[in-house]
């Protein structure tokens, strides 16, 4: 039955009618139930992310948190009104028309807002990454705060707050650094001509060997790039836990520095080491 006028004008009758009828206790126990329900809301909400964390994703989680709070928040406020014999049902036509026509002025008004709305819906759907994660997009490295139909929001490691519109995320090329469970770190070397590279290699395998965090397999492995202009440069690559990479980058570096002024390794006047990771 299509909704009219009149019908808003009966639901705010109803609802002065009612009113009359109240006295300070009825409006004080409306009350009441309205914030019982909704402090029952809070605590399903609490209950529904615990036991999603433990079937689904981090991202999921949030999701049916969300959606159980909107509308378990609509439900504290038309169970106690229904209760009280309030009619609601006008009010209800009412929201329901006038968000269909918010939502058709929006969506004629933003086609930017719709590209990022299906762009949402694709990465939900793919799970490129998930919240909790730390990717790379662009210059800009940070862990994923949520995936939200519009935007994904990112914290960088200098806590700074980075909102990343879903369409641009889409179309670019971005990186997942902690996807996977172990992570390689490079360590790219500038050595003197006249090094001895087979002891230089038993050195660097030594310390990765005695340090904690390398992992045995894959195996350190110590590559020769190519002949510089004043150095030859190499690359040596440990693995390492996701959980404690950045402990390992730390620690490798500090080790190497320590074996070579032990070994008497010589280095180039230049910046002779740089660290990377893959």
């Amino acid at each position: 039955m299509p909704f009219s006028l009149p019908d808003l004008n009966l639901t705010f009758t109803h609802f002065m009618d009612a009113l009359k009828d109240f006295d300070f206790f009825f409006i004080l126990r409306l009350s009441s139930y309205i914030v019982v329900s909704i402090l029952l809301t809070l605590y399903i909400c609490r209950l529904v992310g615990k036991v999603s964390a433990r079937h689904f994703s981090a991202h999921h989680s949030q999701l049916l948190r969300r959606i159980t709070f909107y509308v378990g928040l609509a439900l504290s406020f038309v169970f106690p009104l229904r209760a009280f014999g309030v009619n609601v049902t006008g009010f209800l036509e009412a929201a329901g028309i006038a968000a269909g026509i918010v939502t058709a002025a929006v969506a004629f008004a933003s086609q930017t807002s719709i590209s990022n709305f299906l762009s949402g819906m694709f990465l939900i759907v793919e799970k490129p990454f998930e919240v909790g994660d730390f990717v790379r997009i662009n210059d800009t490295l940070g862990e994923v705060l949520s995936i939200d139909l519009l935007s994904v929001k990112i914290r960088t490691k200098d806590n700074i707050f980075v909102r990343v519109p879903n369409e641009s995320l889409l179309k670019s090329q971005f990186e997942n650094v902690t996807r996977f469970p172990i992570r390689r770190c490079d360590i790219k070397l500038h050595i003197g001509f006249n090094e001895d590279l087979q002891k230089l290699k038993k050195i660097l395998l030594e310390v990765a060997k005695q340090n904690s965090l390398c992992l045995v397999s894959p195996a350190p492995e110590l590559a020769f790039l190519e002949f510089g202009e004043a150095a030859l440069q190499l690359q040596f690559s440990v693995w390492g836990k996701q959980t404690s990479f950045n402990s390992l980058q730390t620690s490798i570096k500090t080790d190497i520095q320590t074996a070579f002024n032990k070994y008497d390794i010589k280095l180039p006047a230049s910046p002779a080491i740089h660290i990377s990771h893959t």
